[in-house]
């Protein structure tokens, strides 16, 4: 027979392997993505600024 408390540290250990076993690190594929999106980000940022600043041109060249 298992003591209730050895149960629980055998079932713990377990849960714990578990969850660290299902950790893994991103692929290569994940890292490339990831990259391209920041890059996409910085670029949709300044075409907003640039937008802007025309829009802004614009509106001061009409009055």
């Amino acid at each position: 027979m298992v003591a209730q408390t050895q149960y629980y540290r055998w079932r713990e250990a377990f849960l714990e392997g578990g969850r660290s076993a299902l950790r893994t690190a991103p692929s290569q594929r994940e890292k490339e993505m990831e990259q391209e999106l920041k890059e996409a980000k910085v670029l949709l940022g300044e075409k907003e600024m640039q937008i802007e600043i025309l829009r802004k041109k614009t509106d001061w060249g009409r009055r």
